[in-house]
């Protein structure tokens, strides 16, 4: 399927990420916000994650505009291999369901190695990265912020 110029990897994954900002933005709408002098309150860092989401993929999807749109010639581009989208859909699926049953720290793990493996990371390399960064996630939110993550 062929798509005009200006519409480019960039502004799809943007307009993906501004979606899922906007679920985000209705579902933290009840949370209740509080001043800062009485410290960080629930609201905080959903807040700031679902703020820079948002962010980042209007800048994403200006980027793919411009991008697209210097591109030389005419017509059409853009080409989508729905494969690969289809496949990183269908992990999401799982990383959620597997969320509710394994918690959060497996199912990350699973995650993060399956997305480098579908990205051609070589296999030691997306140990290494996963094992790292799995450390790292624990060390952070299971010791410094205690949450619960199995």
């Amino acid at each position: 399927m062929s798509l005009p110029r200006w519409i480019t990897k960039d502004t799809i994954s943007g307009t993906a990420s501004l979606i899922i900002a906007g679920i985000g933005w209705y579902r933290i709408r009840n949370i209740p916000l509080q001043r800062l002098e009485a410290g960080l309150g629930p609201a905080f860092f959903p807040m700031a994650v679902v703020s820079l989401l948002t962010l980042l993929a209007a800048i994403l999807i200006i980027i793919g505009v411009t991008k697209g749109l210097k591109s030389s010639g005419t017509g059409s581009q853009t080409t989508i291999k729905p494969g690969l989208h289809m496949y990183m859909i269908a992990l999401f699926i799982f990383y959620a369901i597997a969320f509710r049953h394994i918690g959060l720290l497996p199912s990350s793990a699973v995650f993060l190695f399956i997305t480098l493996i579908v990205l051609k990371i070589k296999l030691k390399y997306s140990f290494l990265i996963t094992a790292v960064s799995m450390a790292a996630f624990y060390l952070i939110f299971g010791i410094m912020f205690r949450i619960h993550m199995f």
